[in-house]
């Protein structure tokens, strides 16, 4: 009902945010992509892009499983 309407709306949103920072993330990436000492960074931003991929995916499934309620 209403309640599961919003949770689905509510996820959309998080899924949209998480999208836009990945993207912001990847496009970082290629700043350092050239760089000997960009070789920390590139570590730190390709680990928080593997936490954001874990959550999206996380979300896209609680959103199948409202979708399928």
């Amino acid at each position: 009902g209403k309640d599961l309407a919003k949770k689905e709306q509510q996820i959309r949103k998080r899924i949209s945010q998480l999208e836009d920072e990945l993207a912001t993330l990847n496009n970082n990436l290629g700043f350092f992509a050239d760089s000997k000492k960009g070789d920390a960074f590139r570590s730190s931003f390709e680990d928080k892009m593997k936490q954001t991929e874990s959550q999206l995916k996380t979300l896209k499934n609680q959103l199948k499983m409202i979708r399928n309620m």
